[in-house]
């Protein structure tokens, strides 16, 4: 397999049918939106008698689509076949701020929309970055406390969801903070998405070793799984580490 080590696709694969959350974490230049982008290109070509499609929801960073054409540029024509496949949204420019993120998600999420045929993957690439900025602007903590609690209910739990009801795969990509109380690194507003159930896929950088890290785990099934992995221009490849 050229898009992603089999060894991860088959745990993915297997996890996402008892859960349908990926969330994606890890610090700036780790590969985040890299890994989407090929979580994506395998899922949509599994081989089947459907040609599925994505929603990829630019919150605060623009889909490249050359980045997505050079990981598969071995296959031309079927980098153009998936490309075609991927809807992007909110069009041409990623939203500007917290508002534009929830309209877009809304239409995402709204009965009377009329999403892609056989939708089966929505990746909203950075989903925190506006809302922290709004956090950080908030008056004192109790607006800060309603923006985000507006957020849960109006943006990131219609559209868990939508998902849930249809059977579509939600990737979420998230920048990240460090929390001392865990000594570790969470996601901005971790709390927030620790209220639900997800498969989590964080990577690391190891600068004292030179090494980059992946671990999956889903606690509901009590499944880790630790992977070397290196960047290169064909995306993400991965090293299972015993």
């Amino acid at each position: 397999m050229t898009l992603i080590q089999s060894h991860f696709v088959d745990n993915l694969e297997d996890l996402l049918i008892k859960c349908k959350i990926v969330s994606i974490f890890g610090p700036s230049g780790s590969g985040k939106t890299t890994l989407a982008m090929q979580i994506v290109a395998s899922l949509l070509d599994q081989q089947g008698k459907s040609e599925p499609s994505c929603v990829w929801v630019q919150a605060s960073e623009r889909f490249s689509r050359n980045r997505f054409e050079t990981m598969i540029k071995a296959s031309k024509p079927k980098a153009c076949s998936l490309l075609s496949r991927i809807f992007v949204l909110p069009g041409s420019l990623q939203c500007r701020n917290l508002l534009e993120q929830q309209v877009t998600l809304e239409k995402v999420s709204s009965p009377s929309t009329m999403l892609p045929p056989d939708l089966k993957i929505v990746v909203i690439d950075n989903i925190s970055h506006h809302l922290r900025y709004a956090v950080s602007n908030g008056k004192d903590a109790f607006a800060s406390m309603k923006i985000m609690n507006e957020f849960f209910d109006f943006q990131l739990l219609p559209i868990i969801m939508t998902c849930q009801r249809e059977g579509i795969a939600l990737l979420l990509v998230h920048e990240i903070s460090y929390v001392p109380e865990l000594d570790t690194d969470r996601p901005f507003f971790h709390k927030l998405y620790d209220r639900i159930e997800c498969i989590n896929i964080q990577l690391t950088i190891d600068n004292e070793n030179a090494k980059k890290l992946l671990l999956m785990t889903y606690n509901a099934q009590k499944f880790e799984t630790h992977y070397y992995y290196r960047i290169c221009d064909a995306g993400i490849h991965c090293r299972l580490l015993i």
